[in-house]
């Protein structure tokens, strides 16, 4: 008898250990709750000052994204239609259920989420 396909993704995943939090590093800065402590704090202070005077930092920029994927597959060697950019959580899983779901798609989530799904 074939394993049925869900039992064996709940087996495979059951396997992968919890999220760990990473040690604090002195060094970096912590942005929001997505930890990211392979970047220096002064790369970060670099970066954001940077954007500071290149645009207004309390709003999303318009009309970049087009540029943005472009530097960002030239930079890690991958080809734009592999890369995907999003204003946030909500509109990248919005994009994501929009492209790849349909009203036959079976949705896996767990509790709590988000609330906008």
């Amino acid at each position: 008898m074939k394993k049925n396909w869900f039992d064996s993704k709940v087996k495979e995943f059951s396997s992968i250990g919890g999220y760990q939090k990473p040690q604090l590093n002195e060094n970096s800065l912590k942005l929001d709750s997505n930890e990211n402590y392979v970047l220096s704090k002064q790369f970060q202070n670099d970066i954001v000052s940077a954007a500071r005077k290149n645009s207004d930092v309390r709003e999303y920029p318009l009309g970049g994204v087009e540029r943005l994927i472009q530097k960002i597959s030239k930079f890690i060697k991958i080809p734009t239609s592999m890369i995907g950019i999003g204003n946030g959580s909500d509109q990248i899983l919005d994009l994501i259920l929009s492209n790849f779901a349909s009203k036959q798609t079976k949705v896996l989530t767990s509790n709590p989420t988000f609330g906008f799904f």
